[in-house]
Formats: C-alpha cells, sequence, structure tokens
C-alpha cells in the first residue's frame, strides 16, 4: 500500500472537517426546527384544551335555553290557561252583576208599594194592639 502525502491527507482531513462542519449545521437547523415544533405542539395542546372547555361551556349554556325554553313554553300555556278562566270569571261575574242590578231595579220600582203596604201593615197592627187593650181592660174589668 502507498502512503498518502501529508499534504494530500491534510486536504482530506480539512473536506472531511468541512463536511462534518456543514452536517452539525444542518443538525442544529433540524435541532431548532424540532424545538420550534415542540413548542408550537404545546401551544395546540393548550388551545385544544381550552377550545375543549368552551365546547363543554357551550354545551352546558344549550341545555340551559333548551330547558329555559321548556319552562317558558310551560309558562305561556299556564298563562293562557289563566287568561282564559279570568275571561271566563269576568263573563260570569258581569252577568250575576246585570242579575244584581236588573234585581235593585225592581226593588226600586217596588219601593212605594212596600212603602204603603208597611203604613197599613204597621196601621193594622196599631189597631189590633188598641183593640186587644181594649178588651183586656174590658176582661180585667179596668173599663166602667
Amino acid at each position: 500500500m502507498e502512503t498518502i502525502p501529508a499534504s494530500e491527507w491534510e486536504r482530506y482531513n480539512r473536506g472531511a472537517l468541512d463536511m462534518i462542519i456543514h452536517k452539525v449545521g444542518k443538525i442544529d437547523v433540524l435541532v431548532e426546527a424540532t424545538r420550534k415544533l415542540e413548542e408550537q405542539h404545546s401551544r395546540l395542546e393548550l388551545s385544544i384544551t381550552k377550545m375543549a372547555d368552551a365546547v363543554t361551556k357551550l354545551t352546558v349554556i344549550e341545555e340551559r335555553q333548551t330547558q329555559d325554553r321548556k319552562e317558558m313554553a310551560e309558562m305561556r300555556s299556564m298563562l293562557a290557561e289563566m287568561a282564559r278562566k279570568h275571561d271566563s270569571s269576568t263573563e260570569r261575574v258581569m252577568t250575576a252583576v246585570g242579575r244584581v242590578e236588573d234585581r235593585v231595579d225592581e226593588l226600586e220600582k217596588a219601593e212605594p208599594m212596600n212603602a204603603q203596604a208597611r203604613r197599613w201593615m204597621f196601621g193594622a197592627l196599631g189597631l189590633l194592639a188598641t183593640i186587644f187593650i181594649y178588651a183586656l181592660a174590658n176582661m180585667l174589668g179596668l173599663r166602667s
């Protein structure tokens, strides 16, 4: 085997060193890119966690809204029923008030006749009392 001259050997070593330095530079670039990817991956995981929390909160809100809508529909139904009953009650009250007004009108018309009948009744009672006292006085001999 033939020996390699020193100048050739030096040139070969320099080339190998340049190639190693070049490869190390590429490795440094790859390491930096990997570090950035890991950072982005961490941020992405954090973002996904936050989005999952937000979706959970939205789901809870939607469930509450659904329940609120059901309760509001029930309340609307109850209000409609109450309004219907109120209308029915109002009609009955107005009918009763109308009948009372009619009765009061009849009584007001009959009042003069009732006053006359009362006068006659009290007159008749006075006459009966007088007759009774007169008869009692005769029976007891108070009258001569």
